[in-house]
């Protein structure tokens, strides 16, 4: 199978879906399952959902590439998301580098307290690209990363970002 040129749409005309997927997946599995991607620090893993799966693939494959319902099997192919996959290594590695500071990625912990653990939110500069990751108590669960087609929502995160590091300590 050939590599898919990342940062690349769907064409139709070029590749049928299938194949697409196959190649999107294959970059999944390289980068996130097989890559000893880890979080914050060496001795904390990464996991990854993998059931329920989807046409024999990680349900958080399908979650990231795909969009529309928060049922997973009506979810439909999200090209935004698609071309940006190979994105989510790069990120949490940079965030992984720099903390506890911020340089490359904008993060914060969101202040949701439905969720089971800290959800830390990174972002790219202009919060056009987001990846939600929960920390657990042994380890951290991969819980979404998507396209921010909306400037509103833009702001939100924004704005949660800043209010969290308004109540940060100043570092020693």
């Amino acid at each position: 199978m050939r590599d898919l040129p990342l940062g690349k749409r769907f064409d139709p005309a070029r590749t049928s879906e299938t194949e697409y997927l196959d190649a999107l997946y294959q970059t999944f599995l390289r980068d996130l399952v097989r890559g000893n991607l880890h979080w914050k620090s060496p001795a904390m893993r990464l996991s990854l959902r993998r059931q329920p799966e989807i046409d024999g693939r990680h349900a958080i494959f399908w979650h990231i590439v795909s969009g529309g319902s928060d049922v997973e099997v009506d979810r439909e192919l999200d090209t935004e998301r698609c071309m940006r996959l190979g994105w989510i290594r790069p990120i949490i590695q940079q965030f992984n580098s720099d903390f506890p500071r911020e340089k490359l990625v904008h993060w914060w912990v969101s202040p949701d307290p439905r969720w089971r653990g800290r959800r830390y939110g990174l972002a790219t500069d202009d919060y056009d690209y987001v990846v939600f990751v929960e920390e657990r108590q042994a380890y951290a669960l991969l819980i979404s990363a998507y396209y921010v087609d909306r400037q509103r929502r833009r702001d939100k995160f924004r704005v949660e970002h800043n209010h969290f590091w308004e109540k940060q300590e100043p570092p020693a």
